[in-house]
């Protein structure tokens, strides 16, 4: 209120100044200064806050106080938060990283160590197949045909010769099972076959076994081999045949015991880095090393298809059980085509099970490679005739796979995912590459 009459008074002062003075401008800011139109001082006057003023300054400095203080006591859990949160985004970095590699690694090796074609023809997954690899001579034929179980009269016979009687690849398959087949091949250093890339050539990898035949003495093409193999993490086994003539010749010729034979042979294999190596005869499945090399070979292939190492009982017309460990800790007593045919049978059953990867089940993935394709259908190549509605995505996007079936016949994993809904590849069968990476339990993000 005195504000008020302060303000009319100083405004009639104005006023009639301007009345004394005639001044238009004078009168008008009088005027307005009485009504409140203008400021109560000039801007430039100082200012005392009010009492209310006050207490709302207090009030607002008192609330800042207090977000200040709850600040500084939440700062060590944010920092350590944020800590982690880097920690973890580092280690995912890391880990799409190291994924990326592995998948460029396995893209290049697949392309520089393609599937052979006539492994390719015949079909590859859900089979098991055996390399018997060897020069002209030294019962590579004999050796299947001893270990299937068949005659000469029998129209599946490989032909048996001292000539090289092995120019293309020749498969074999196990009678009774198909999906079972000995390969017979030319062995290192032939003419269709130079030392030179034989591996890559031959495709040893895509092997489940590689046995190594020689007669003689290994040469220095066969060591070279043994130890590419090896190099590659390829099973093999060095099979040293005709044992018999050995035996009957330096029994006739020195007067030596077939125990002196044997021993003479394995100090000149292990003096050239053989250490293990198998003297059989490849007419007889029963002599020698025979049965050991057959119970090693068929627990190999059971290991590397995640069996149990033990070897399978035989009971005809019945899915193969496993024998006791005690029946399995000794070699074959009596090996026979029979015991051999239910050994391979239990590892071609594995065989087509286990074409995934074991990891390969519902869960948490992050895709490895880039722009992959989400298609509303299981089957590949079922949504190209409209690209409507197909979307993609990038790597090191975190999806969530529902269903997990393998697709024997396109040779893919596919999962099926929740957002965005559809399918996707998880892995080519073929070559073991990779579009996205299972994460493991520990991998998974915490909830938010």
């Amino acid at each position: 209120m005195a504000a008020t009459l302060a303000n009319i008074i100083r405004g009639g002062v104005v006023a009639a100044a301007g009345v004394f003075t005639v001044n238009a401008d004078a009168v008008a800011l009088g005027k307005d200064i009485a009504m409140g139109k203008t400021t109560a001082a000039p801007a430039h006057a100082p200012k005392v806050p009010s009492p209310r003023e006050v207490a709302l300054l207090k009030k607002e400095l008192e609330q800042a106080r207090m977000e200040l203080v709850q600040w500084k006591e939440e700062w060590p859990s944010v920092m350590e938060t944020a800590t982690r949160r880097k920690e973890e985004l580092d280690r995912r970095e890391a880990q799409l990283r190291a994924l990326e590699e592995k998948n460029r690694l396995a893209e290049e090796e697949a392309k520089s160590c393609p599937m052979p074609e006539f492994l390719a023809k015949v079909g590859y997954e859900g089979t098991v197949n055996v390399a018997v690899v060897g020069n002209s001579g030294v019962g590579k034929s004999l050796l299947i045909n001893t270990v299937r179980g068949v005659k000469r009269t029998d129209p599946t016979w490989a032909p048996v010769g001292v000539n090289e009687t092995t120019t293309e690849p020749r498969m074999y398959e196990y009678p009774g099972d198909a999906r079972t087949r000995l390969w017979d091949l030319a062995g290192a250093g032939s003419p269709k076959c130079p030392r030179d890339n034989y591996i890559r050539t031959i495709g040893l990898r895509y092997f489940d076994v590689v046995l190594v035949l020689s007669a003689t003495r290994f040469t220095e093409t066969e060591i070279a081999l043994l130890a590419e193999l090896r190099s590659y993490g390829v099973p093999n086994f060095v099979v040293r045949t005709k044992l018999d003539t050995d035996i009957d010749n330096n029994e006739s010729d020195y007067g030596r015991s077939p125990e002196e034979t044997k021993q003479g042979i394995l100090e000149d294999l292990r003096k050239r880095g053989v250490t293990s190596p198998y003297l059989i005869n490849s007419r007889e499945l029963n002599a020698y090393d025979f049965p050991r090399l057959l119970t090693d070979v068929l627990r190999t292939i059971h290991e590397s298809r995640g069996l149990s190492s033990q070897e399978p009982a035989y009971h005809p017309g019945k899915v193969p059980q496993a024998l006791t460990p005690a029946a399995t800790s000794a070699p074959l007593a009596a090996a026979s085509p029979a015991r051999v045919a239910n050994g391979l049978a239990a590892a071609v059953q594995a065989a087509s099970a286990v074409v995934q990867r074991a990891d390969d089940c519902p869960g948490l993935y992050v895709i490895t490679h880039d722009n992959i394709k989400v298609s509303p259908q299981l089957a590949l190549g079922a949504d190209q005739t409209s690209m409507v509605g197909i979307q993609r995505l990038a790597v090191g996007t975190i999806i969530s796979v529902v269903e997990v079936v393998s697709f024997t016949e396109a040779q893919r994993v596919r999962g099926r995912i929740e957002d965005p809904p559809g399918w996707i590849s998880l892995m080519n069968t073929s070559n073991g590459y990779r579009w996205a990476e299972k994460l493991a339990a520990r991998e998974e993000p915490e909830p938010s």
